[in-house]
């Protein structure tokens, strides 16, 4: 079962990368690149303060 989990899993990733991609290029090309990076950058900013407040994620080794 864990071969088949892995193997799904593999299979998730590798598709999602190159349609990633393809959104993330029709998005710079709308903005502009630089704009694409200044949002991307503020939007990792914001998922990990918000992944910090969680007090269940900050706590996760010590379990």
């Amino acid at each position: 079962m864990l071969g088949t989990g892995f193997g799904l899993y593999g299979a998730v990733c590798s598709w999602a990368m190159p349609v990633g991609l393809i959104f993330s290029t029709l998005f710079a090309d709308s903005i502009g690149a630089t704009r694409c990076f200044v949002l991307v950058g503020a939007a990792m900013i914001v998922l990990a303060a918000l992944s910090w407040s969680i007090k269940s994620i900050r706590t996760i080794d010590q379990h």
